[in-house]
């Protein structure tokens, strides 16, 4: 068995079209060769397909089988058009969720771009958080605030001074609630992780920023509604 004896077949058997050709009908064009080796390796690589007809069997090339298939077998051809139909619409749908993911890796690269602080400002900030504690004046005494409380007041500074794309720095709503009640930089970080816990599907936090969550090894220090 040859290469050139199995091109030599698989071409016949294209050639005969959507009809397909009788095995025996081979076997007196191609005495000289085994056939039914040949033929078994073609069924085997997929180059061809046979199938009983009445008391003779007929080959066919793939590409014509499929078309017979869909010509003659009704079934077939609504299995056929099903699956292709499902093929499309999942190719439409990962098209249309990769260019989600690249708009969306696009405005938060923007967004750090636009909000990247000096290094002098990131150091006075982390300075601040660092001693804010120790600052607190000694006529204010440090409160303690409850959940809801809480929410109320973070809802409050991240709708007024959140940016175009709704993204907002910890960093920033920390400074202003620190500073407005009182409360440690810890006690604001634990309440945010409370916060972001209840309620997953009000906010999301994004990696970046100079302080914030520790999530999955990563600050997680920006925040928005979802």
């Amino acid at each position: 068995m040859s290469v050139e004896q199995e091109k030599s077949i698989t071409q016949r058997v294209l050639a005969a079209g959507i009809e397909g050709i009788k095995k025996s009908d081979l076997r007196k064009e191609f005495s000289a060769v085994n056939m039914d080796d040949i033929l078994e390796h073609l069924v085997a690589a997929g180059n061809i397909c046979i199938e009983k007809r009445g008391p003779a069997y007929y080959c066919w090339h793939r590409e014509h089988y499929l078309e017979k298939l869909l010509k003659l077998d009704p079934r077939f051809r609504l299995s056929y058009e099903l699956v292709r139909s499902l093929e499309h619409t999942i190719n439409t749908t990962s098209d249309s969720l990769a260019i989600s993911m690249e708009k969306l890796s696009e405005n938060i690269s923007s967004f750090l771009k636009e909000n990247k602080t000096t290094t002098k400002e990131i150091q006075a900030d982390q300075d601040n958080r660092d001693d804010h504690d120790s600052h607190i004046p000694a006529d204010r005494q440090v409160v303690v605030m409850q959940l809801d409380q809480f929410k109320n007041v973070f809802d409050d500074v991240l709708s007024k001074h959140s940016d175009s794309l709704r993204w907002m720095e910890l960093a920033k709503i920390r400074a202003v609630l620190c500073d407005d009640f009182a409360i440690t930089s810890d006690q604001f970080y634990n309440l945010v992780e409370q916060l972001t816990d209840q309620y997953p599907n009000t906010y999301e936090l994004s990696s970046g920023g100079q302080e914030g969550l520790m999530l999955r090894g990563l600050i997680h220090g920006l925040v928005r509604f979802i």
